[in-house]
């Protein structure tokens, strides 16, 4: 039986040519400080691994050089896109891991819905919904428009489970595990964060001048998966990216804006931001205020000003005024609706053993 640190998990790097090419190899369950270099020749039995690292790297690549060559009018074509809603009917062919529930591909057009206007949101659905797979559909569709890099910051312990569904799902992705000892973090900015640097010449009047690409425009991964932890800790590593979307699992988190996490956060620099939460959002105005405030500080700035509006929140036309103010912005899926997972379970029986 083949145990689990004799797999392959992923080739990070690549060196040589032919028969004397190497690959580092990080083994599944090993630590990113625990990889070795091993020859092309001794891992051939995992060819899977070896083209599966080698398409991600030419695709990378088409999609960097694609980048580079945009215009100014390719940009603003981007942005007509963005702002043209394209809402998704059925199941897409680029989810590998099943149909979507109705549910769950509402969830989908709504995410979808936000980024084209570029409004930050919270998808409350209960526990249990597929928050996680409606987030990655979200960004698996994201990704087929060449939109990236994202960043999902989820607890410790959820992500395995995180990066289990993204490859069953959306195994196209090249998602990056981002977690472990100060220095497996290390060899990850090495060697899954960036490609090498290339320099270009280009004429400017009659001189020519050597430029590097930047470090943006070299980035390998679509996804950084990490946790609440590495966010506080690495916050000078990560800050400087410029995020497509940022994703915060269990974002009832932020609801405190003294909090460690709330405070580094603030400091990321994203297009779109969306937070996961399967905690109902009690009535506590001020709780409530914090999570729209992390969301959207231009249109949630002062928390008295809010308290003010809603001081009479038992009043009927502050409820219906709140509602409509929260609206764009949250979207929450019941265990009631009649296609839900736990509605169609069994009633549980119980049975006496003599």
């Amino acid at each position: 039986m083949e145990k689990d640190f004799e797999i392959p998990f992923q080739c990070s790097s690549s060196l040589g040519h032919d028969d004397k090419k190497e690959y580092l190899v990080k083994w599944k369950e090993l630590p990113y400080d625990e990889c070795y270099w091993e020859l092309k020749s001794d891992i051939s039995a995992f060819q899977t691994e070896i083209e599966r690292f080698n398409t991600f790297k030419s695709r990378s690549r088409k999609l960097l050089s694609s980048k580079k060559k945009r215009s100014v009018e390719d940009d603003a074509e981007l942005n007509k896109q963005q702002k043209e809603f394209l809402q998704y009917e059925h199941s897409l062919q680029f989810l590998s891991g099943g149909a979507l529930h109705s549910y769950q591909l509402e969830g989908l057009n709504f995410l979808r819905f936000s980024w084209s206007k570029q409004t930050h949101v919270i998808l409350a659905d209960e526990m249990g919904l597929g928050k996680t797979i409606q987030s990655i559909a979200f960004l698996a569709s994201l990704f087929e428009e060449n939109v990236s890099p994202h960043l999902v910051v989820a607890p410790l312990s959820t992500l395995r489970n995180w990066e289990r569904e993204f490859a069953t799902w959306a195994p196209q992705m090249n998602v990056v595990m981002y977690f472990g000892s100060a220095k497996a973090r290390a060899f990850i900015r090495e060697y899954e964060f960036y490609f090498p640097k290339n320099q270009k010449r280009i004429k400017k009047k009659k001189s020519r001048q050597i430029v590097n690409e930047s470090k943006q425009e070299r980035i390998k991964f679509d996804v950084l998966l990490t946790s609440y932890e590495i966010i506080n800790s690495d916050t000078s590593s990560l800050k400087h990216i410029k995020w497509e979307c940022m994703i915060v699992d269990e974002g009832h988190r932020l609801k405190n804006k003294d909090s460690k996490l709330f405070s580094s956060l603030k400091q990321y620099s994203s297009k779109h931001r969306v937070l996961l939460t399967g905690t109902p959002l009690q009535n506590n105005l001020d709780e409530l205020f914090m999570l729209m405030h992390f969301l959207d500080a231009g249109k949630f700035g002062s928390l008295e000003e809010f308290q003010e509006e809603f001081k009479d929140i038992n009043r009927e036309e502050q409820i219906l005024r709140l509602h409509k103010m929260l609206a764009p912005h949250l979207l929450r899926s019941d265990v009631g609706l009649p296609n839900t997972p736990l509605h169609k379970c069994l009633p549980k029986q119980v049975s006496l053993l003599e």
